[in-house]
């Protein structure tokens, strides 16, 4: 498993909207592709695995992948954009091939101009993020020209969906229309395997650029304040903003402060799309306390990315018995009643040129406002000094959500965060599958399940559904 041997190498996915109004994101997509190869190709950031999954309306799928670069190229120069006629396509779908398909920790970037078809997906498409780790970025093109449904009876809201599961995963949604489809998919390039997130904030839900007027006529804007740490292990950091925002200020540790649309830029290089807006911090970095304040309604969003060795990477264990006692890995997510651990695997501890990191704790955060759920302190684990252990509060109830933050300082005594942005939801059983035999197209298998409630009281209705189509029949015993 990559998340014990600590490989920084990733899957790469694409899923690709292939309708006909699509044929300069598949263009954008190719170049990106294209880039990341050659720039990672023979380093410790080189994907081990590529994919891709295309869809439209009514199909998506096949998913094509492999783990030779070039093969993974010309497949994705022979996909073209397919006629097709209604808005909404089978994109979740699509995505959800792509989760079952990717190795645990992948990136995954879904390219489309339409709102999903297959919505009641949306939990079963959330637990998979969550039981693999992977990280979604939608990129959504959004322009009046080439709208496929008559503009008046779209949902504003129509795109929220993707938003959602874009800060479940911790990814972003990107916003551009047909001119600036390339500049915008840059962010594919820079999202490195190196890559940590330093911040994220997500106000209201999306915000397309061709409805502004829509979404904001009654909208006042008003200063937001948000402030973000940058440790002396960090370089390259990136300020990502978006959405109903008319002007920022960022202003460093020091007081220098700097308006986006304003020069000189003493801070950093700005570049703007839309209304998507990315902020090149420029080196040095001073260490501490940065704040960026936004002139903004109530549909935005704020990321700062850096490139750090130090990281880390997280599962959950329950103990075992027997003659070799130990942590057992959950394939689940936490489960209520169950005691659980979090074991965390540390990457980057002691880089040769900044000096060792002390790892103290972490903290769990409550997603839904960020307000804090509990501070674990960390114990080392008995034989990898890389590797830490903390034992989950028991109160954590069934549909509770967290994150994961850790805690440290650099060799001078400073404070040094790394988050965790995928969210964990506290599931209320463990279920478990099993089959005795392989199984096989046209004959009958058994596949015995085990539910195990060690939470709460609760009801529970079991159904089972297999695609594609075949008889089914459900037997328990109690």
């Amino acid at each position: 498993m990559r998340l014990l041997d600590i490989s920084p190498a990733m899957g790469l996915s694409f899923v690709i909207d292939t309708t006909g109004s699509m044929g300069e994101e598949i263009k954008a997509a190719r170049r990106q592709a294209w880039e990341i190869i050659q720039q990672r190709r023979g380093t410790a950031q080189e994907p081990d695995q590529y994919l891709l999954v295309p869809f439209h309306d009514p199909d998506f799928g096949p998913a094509y992948k492999t783990s030779n670069s070039e093969e993974f190229l010309q497949h994705l120069n022979s996909i073209s954009p397919l006629a097709g006629g209604d808005e909404p396509e089978m994109c979740l779908s699509a995505l959800q091939l792509a989760l079952l398909n990717s190795p645990p920790l992948s990136e995954i970037f879904v390219f489309t101009d339409a709102s999903a078809k297959d919505r009641h997906l949306k939990n079963s498409v959330k637990a998979l993020i969550e039981e693999r780790r992977c990280k979604v970025t939608f990129l959504i093109t959004e322009d009046p020209s080439r709208t496929r449904v008559r503009r008046e009876i779209l949902a504003p809201d129509r795109f929220d969906l993707y938003v959602s599961l874009a800060l479940h995963s911790g990814g972003q949604v990107i916003f551009t229309d047909n001119n600036n489809i390339w500049s915008a998919a840059e962010v594919i390039g820079e999202s490195a395997a190196t890559s940590v997130t330093l911040f994220h904030h997500q106000e209201g839900g999306s915000f397309v650029p061709g409805e502004s007027w829509r979404r904001t006529k009654r909208q006042s804007r008003t200063w937001r304040r948000h402030q973000f740490w940058i440790d002396s292990l960090v370089e390259n950091v990136v300020i990502s903003v978006q959405g109903d925002v008319t002007n920022f200020y960022i202003r460093d540790p020091n007081g220098k402060t700097q308006l986006s649309t304003l020069l000189p830029r003493p801070l950093a290089t700005i570049r703007s799309v839309g209304t998507f807006h990315r902020a090149f911090l420029l080196p040095p970095l001073t260490v501490g306390n940065w704040a960026l304040e936004l002139l903004a309604g109530t549909n935005y969003s704020a990321n700062v990315q850096g490139q750090s060795a130090f990281d880390f990477l997280y599962y959950f264990a329950v103990p075992f018995e027997g003659p070799h006692p130990g942590l057992f890995k959950l394939d689940s997510r936490p489960v209520e009643g169950l005691p659980t651990f979090l074991v965390v695997v540390a990457t980057g501890l002691q880089p040769p040129e900044r000096g060792a990191v002390r790892v103290h704790g972490v903290g769990l955060a409550d997603r839904a406002g960020g307000k804090p759920v509990a501070e674990l302190q960390l114990e080392e684990g008995a034989n990898r000094t890389d590797t830490f252990v903390a034992l989950l509060p028991p109160a954590l109830a069934a549909g509770s959500s967290f994150s994961v933050i850790l805690r440290g300082t650099d060799s001078h005594g400073r404070k040094v965060e790394r988050n965790g942005q995928q969210v964990n939801t506290v599931v209320g059983c463990l279920m478990e599958l099993s089959s005795e035999a392989p199984l096989f197209p046209g004959r009958p298998g058994y596949v015995l399940w085990k539910v195990t409630n060690a939470g709460s009281p609760k009801k529970y209705d079991l159904r089972v559904s297999i695609e594609p189509r075949m008889p089914v029949n459900i037997s328990s015993s109690w």
